[in-house]
């Protein structure tokens, strides 16, 4: 019995999981965006303080309203992560853990950023799992995704590849 879990923890150690987090760059910007913020609210409570005014209430509030963006911004930046094991993927987040088996995974959405019309940017990622029970996982690009990761994604079924050929198929059927 004892040997039996050792060997169910010596799995589990073996067995690995990667865990992708926010690219720094992002990190960096939600931190500076805070301090910022801070400075911010300094400047704007010492403004009050020399002269009361509406303007600096104003200032203040703004102020308040940058720190608590920015602290928020800090916390999505810095708790957020993908995570990924042998069969499954899992999107962790403050306030929740969504997990998909990879055998339940129906196939991969991506939404653009259509700003640049020459160059559309894939922005967001869509996992949809399989009929209607499990719930799907959608998260951004901004993590620091490996090469296993990639290759494992571009294996996945393109639904949005498929809903489109559907669609000119049909308008061709139609046509004719």
């Amino acid at each position: 019995m004892l040997t039996d879990l050792w060997q169910v923890r010596k799995e589990r150690a073996m067995a690995k999981i990667r865990v992708f987090r926010v690219k720094l760059w992002r990190r960096v910007m939600a931190v500076f965006f805070a301090l910022a913020g801070v400075l911010f609210l300094i400047e704007a409570g010492w403004a009050l303080q020399l002269e009361q005014g509406r303007a600096q209430w104003m200032a203040l509030l703004s102020a308040v309203f940058f720190v608590l963006f920015g602290l928020g911004w800090m916390a999505h930046t810095f708790q957020n992560s993908v995570a990924m094991g042998a069969d499954w993927v899992e999107l962790r987040t403050w306030r929740k853990r969504q997990r998909l088996s990879f055998d339940k995974i129906k196939g991969k959405r991506e939404s653009l950023d259509k700003d640049d019309p020459g160059a559309p940017k894939v922005h967001g990622i869509r996992l949809e799992a399989e009929g209607g029970e499990l719930a799907s996982l959608e998260f951004e690009r901004f993590y620091e995704f490996d090469r296993g990761f990639w290759e494992w994604y571009r294996g996945l079924r393109d639904l949005d590849a498929e809903e489109e050929s559907g669609q000119s198929a049909g308008a061709v059927a139609v046509r004719g």
